[in-house]
């Protein structure tokens, strides 16, 4: 008799590691702000380039946006700002910017955003306990924090962490 092997899919994935990382950091997203974090992984999974990114050139373009590319821009700034904090956090001393830059810059755009839409305003209330979940993912992946790693690898190696989660027997 053959195995059946079932894939799950990716927002399955990543729901079952943020699950891990918040029973592991005993933080209880809720249901809207653990959806979120969950379909931001999954948009990023297949973009380690937006480690490139450089935050206040984004910032600056907002001007002259029209204002549903304005949203886009600001929603792609708080939530590459909670990666870069959450699992790169020595990615801030390489680019020669303070701890505390890209926690700030991240909230004030989801900051700006939730005048128009009320989950920003509970992103912004819970981007600290983000941070820390994104922080335990990284611990669980094998990334070490106080270690300057290459920022690509260790999105891999969440990655793989994540994938290992894929196929069940």
């Amino acid at each position: 008799m053959s195995q059946l092997t079932v894939r799950k899919t990716q927002i399955h994935s990543w729901h079952e590691l943020v699950v891990e990382a918040e029973s592991v950091s005993h933080i209880l997203l809720p249901e809207d702000t653990e959806y979120y974090l969950v379909s931001l992984l999954s948009r990023y999974t297949d973009q380690p380039e937006f480690i490139n990114n450089v935050m206040a050139d984004l910032f600056l373009r907002l001007d002259g946006m029209k204002k549903a590319e304005k949203h886009v821009c600001l929603r792609d700034i708080g939530d590459q700002c909670l990666l870069f904090a959450g699992l790169f956090p020595e990615y801030a001393s390489k680019r020669l910017v303070s701890d505390d830059y890209f926690p700030g810059l991240g909230k004030a755009a989801y900051d700006r955003l939730s005048l128009e839409v009320s989950l920003y305003l509970e992103l912004v209330q819970y981007f600290e306990s983000m941070l820390r979940i994104l922080r335990t993912f990284r611990q669980l992946s094998g990334c070490e924090e106080n270690e300057l790693v290459n920022n690509e690898a260790c999105w891999v190696n969440i990655e793989l962490r994540r994938g290992s989660h894929c196929v069940i027997h």
